[in-house]
């Protein structure tokens, strides 16, 4: 199991944003390969910390997330890296648009990760706005990677009663993302192999406690 700490919360440059997204003349994520878009999403991350080493791409893929505080909801992309700064090893949740033909990356959740067992990695963060109506609703997002390559989809509980799930791709990454009327907590993630057995659980049965709360 890999522990995160530090988690931050996940700021969106919403101006900058959306002026990216409606700018510019580069080609779209939808008309860029797989690989190509990998690429230039590794590039945005060496360009933006010079001392990481060992940049990879985890995850990537679009949500409808609320973007101002009217609750509108917009499409943004996420990427979540994997990096080394030394012997340090982190995972690194960002926004993204492409711009000129370049990747420009926004915000960022960052943990540092401790090795203990080698199973999946998890956190979370979460992201809401205040307007003189109260705040709008809470985008959740529960990520990382698997270490064990038996793991297909990830399962995660939250405290309020919905399970959300998503299969795990060749990148090996997941970014599971819920949408809630109040604050909530994880009550559960687990890692399925293709048959839905459990091969792994956090926290165990006989340590249940409420995660990211």
């Amino acid at each position: 199991m890999l522990k995160m700490l530090g988690k931050t919360a996940l700021v969106l440059a919403l101006v900058c944003f959306l002026a990216v997204l409606f700018t510019g003349c580069a080609p779209s994520e939808s008309e860029l390969s797989k690989d190509e878009l990998v690429a230039k999403l590794v590039d945005a991350m060496a360009e933006d910390k010079s001392d990481a080493t060992d940049i990879r791409v985890l995850k990537h893929s679009s949500v409808d997330r609320i973007v101002d505080t009217t609750g509108k909801v917009d499409d943004a992309d996420l990427v979540l890296y994997y990096y080394k700064i030394g012997q340090d090893e982190f995972e690194d949740l960002k926004f993204y648009a492409i711009k000129n033909n370049k990747v420009v990356l926004f915000g960022g959740s960052i943990n540092k990760m401790i090795v203990d067992e080698e199973e999946l990695t998890y956190s979370g963060t979460g992201s809401q706005f205040d307007s003189k109506k109260g705040p709008t609703d809470i985008d959740w997002f529960v990520y990382g990677h698997r270490l064990n390559p038996g793991i297909a989809t990830v399962e995660v509980d939250f405290t309020e009663g919905k399970t959300k799930s998503q299969e795990i791709d060749e990148l090996g990454g997941y970014i599971v993302h819920g949408r809630f009327e109040n604050f909530v907590g994880v009550k559960e993630v687990r890692g399925l192999d293709s048959e839905g057995n459990i091969l792994y659980r956090f926290p165990p049965e006989d340590n249940k406690v409420q995660m990211f709360q």
